[in-house]
C-alpha cells in the first residue's frame, strides 16, 4: 500500500479559498476509485503547516492515475494561487514499517508527521548523495542510518519526497554481479530491486538497492559493490552446523549461515539514546551479511543461542547500499560513465538521466538526418521525443575508432582509439547503422553528442 501525504502553507486572508479547496479534495473520496482511504485535516497549532492530506492507494500506478484524473486536476488548480509552500511524501506503508521495526525505530514513521520530521532532519542535516534523476540524503542514527529519496516534480519543479530506507550504518561489503532487474513496475524512479549472484556459488539474492540512481545502468552481468543489511521477517537460531545458503524468493531471501560476530547496536537522535538492537554478522555462501533485529524477535528458548558459532536461518528483506567506493559521493562524471548511460538510453530510454550529465551548452548532431540542437534543455527535449518510439529497436555494441580520414570539408575531430557506441537494428545486430560519439568537458560532462554515418570513420566492435 502506498501512502500519499501532502501539506500546504497558504497566504494570509485566504481562509475561504482554503476551505473551498479542502472541501473539493474531500469530495474526491468515493468518486475517484483509486483512493482507498483519505483524511483531510486543518492545523490547530501555531507555526505548523496549515493543512494536510493523507490518502492511501494500492500502488504507485494508482497514485499516478489519481494525480492525472481531471477531477483531481480541477481541484488542485484551486490551491496553486493561494499556497506559499507545499511538501509531499509517498511511501510504502508496510515495507517501510517492517524494516524500521528491526531497529526498534518504528515510532519514527508511525504517523505521517513523524515521517516528515525525520525526512526534514535528513535533508537539512544529512549527507547528500547525488543521483542522475534525484538526490538521496543519508542521516546517521548511531548504528543505523536513514536514507531519504527525493526528486524534482517534472511538472512543478518542486522537490518531492519519494520515501525513506533504513539499514545498518555500515552493512557488509558484497561483490556481486547483476543477473536481472526485477524492479516492480510501480516502484518510484529512485528505487531498484535486483537479482544478483556471486562468484563461486549458484545461490542468488534479491536485493533492494539503496542509492541505486548513482549507477549509470543495471545491465545483466555488471559487477556491483554493495553494503548489505538483512532485516528478518522471521528467524531461528540453532546450535547444529549448517550449510550456508542464500536463496532468492520473489521479494525476500531465505538466508542460512554461521554467526561470526554479535554486537548490541544503538541508535541515537543527536546525543539522545533511542533504541537498542542485535547486530549479527552471518557468513553465507555469497558473503557476510549484517542481520539486524530486536531481541523480541528471538524465541525465549533460543536467546542463549545468539552467539558466535551458532547457526541462524531467516526469511529476510535484503537492502544493499550502492553509494560505496567510487560512487560514495554519488554520480561519477566521465566519458566512460556517459557512454554507459547512453547505451542504457538507447536500449531502455531515460532522457532525464542524461540531462544531469550534460554541459549547459551541450550540442547534439545527427549528420545523416541533418538534425542539430544547441543547449542541454533542447537536446533533452529531442531525446525525450526519440525515446517514445525507440524501445526495443536498437542493438548497441561497444566499439572503438581505428582510423579517421582527414579529408573533405570539416574533417572529423576525432583520434584513433576513441571509444564509441555502435548502433544496429535489433533484428540485425551485426549490421551497424550508426555510431555514437561524445566529447566531454574537464568535469566529465557531455559537451557534444554525435550520431554519425560519416564514412571517414573506421571502427571495430569490442569483443
Amino acid at each position: 500500500m502506498i501512502r500519499h501525504v501532502v501539506m500546504w502553507k497558504f497566504k494570509p486572508d485566504t481562509r475561504r479559498q482554503m476551505e473551498e479547496f479542502l472541501e473539493g479534495l474531500q469530495g474526491l473520496y468515493g468518486v475517484i476509485p483509486q483512493i482507498r482511504a483519505q483524511q483531510v485535516g486543518v492545523n490547530c497549532v501555531d507555526g505548523n503547516y496549515d493543512a494536510v492530506l493523507i490518502s492511501d492507494f494500492d500502488s504507485l500506478a494508482d497514485l499516478e492515475t489519481y494525480k492525472k484524473d481531471p477531477r483531481h486536476v480541477a481541484v488542485s488548480s484551486l490551491c496553486k494561487a493561494i499556497r506559499t509552500d507545499r511538501v509531499a511524501v509517498d511511501y510504502e506503508v508496510w515495507a517501510m514499517a517492517e524494516r524500521y521495526e528491526c531497529f526498534g525505530l518504528e515510532d519514527l514513521v508511525a504517523r505521517p508527521e513523524d515521517a516528515f520530521r525525520l525526512a526534514g532532519l535528513a535533508m537539512t542535516g544529512g549527507q547528500r548523495v547525488r543521483g542522475y534523476r534525484g538526490d538521496y540524503y543519508r542521516y546517521f542514527l548511531g548504528d543505523a542510518q536513514v536514507v531519504v529519496r527525493t526528486m524534482g516534480d517534472p511538472d512543478t519543479g518542486e522537490e518531492q519526497l519519494l520515501g525513506m530506507d533504513v539499514q545498518h550504518a555500515e552493512g557488509r561489503p558484497w561483490e556481486c554481479r547483476i543477473i536481472k532487474d526485477v524492479t516492480p513496475e510501480d516502484a518510484d524512479p529512485l528505487c531498484r530491486r535486483l537479482l544478483v549472484g556471486a562468484e563461486g556459488t549458484e545461490d542468488t539474492a534479491v536485493v533492494d538497492v539503496i542509492c541505486a540512481d548513482v549507477l549509470p545502468d543495471y545491465t545483466p552481468g555488471r559487477r556491483l559493490g554493495l553494503r548489505v543489511t538483512a532485516c528478518p521477517l522471521r528467524l531461528h537460531y540453532d546450535d547444529e552446523p549448517c550449510k550456508p545458503v542464500v536463496e532468492a524468493q520473489q521479494d525476500t531471501v531465505l538466508l542460512q549461515g554461521t554467526v561470526k560476530d554479535v554486537r548490541v547496536g544503538e541508535t541515537y537522535m543527536g546525543l539522545e539514546p533511542m533504541t537498542r538492537f542485535i547486530s549479527v554478522t552471518v557468513a553465507t555462501s555469497m558473503g557476510e551479511v549484517e542481520l539486524c533485529h530486536v531481541s523480541e524477535m528471538v524465541a525465549e528458548e533460543q536467546k542463549d543461542l545468539v552467539r558466535v558459532g551458532a547457526t541462524v536461518s531467516a526469511l529476510c528483506q535484503l537492502s544493499g547500499d550502492a553509494a560505496v567506493g567510487e560512487y560514495a559521493g554519488g554520480v561519477v562524471f566521465g566519458e566512460e560513465q556517459d557512454l554507459v548511460l547512453l547505451r542504457d538510453f538507447f536500449l531502455h530510454g531515460g532522457a532525464q538521466r542524461l540531462r544531469s550529465v550534460m554541459h549547459s551548452e551541450c550540442r547534439y548532431v545527427n549528420d545523416y538526418a541533418g538534425v542539430v540542437r544547441e543547449g542541454a534543455d533542447h537536446v533533452t527535449a529531442l531525446l525525450r521525443d526519440m525515446e517514445q518510439d525507440m524501445a526495443g529497436k536498437w542493438a548497441v555494441t561497444w566499439g572503438r575508432i581505428t582510423t579517421v580520414e582527414q579529408t573533405g570539408e570539416n574533417p572529423p575531430a576525432c583520434v584513433p582509439g576513441k571509444r564509441c557506441l555502435l548502433l544496429a537494428p535489433a533484428e540485425k545486430p551485426e549490421q551497424y547503422a550508426a555510431l555514437c560519439l561524445v566529447e566531454t568537458d574537464s568535469l566529465g560532462r557531455i559537451r557534444s553528442l554525435k550520431l554519425s554515418r560519416d564514412p571517414r570513420y573506421d571502427f571495430e566492435p569490442e569483443m
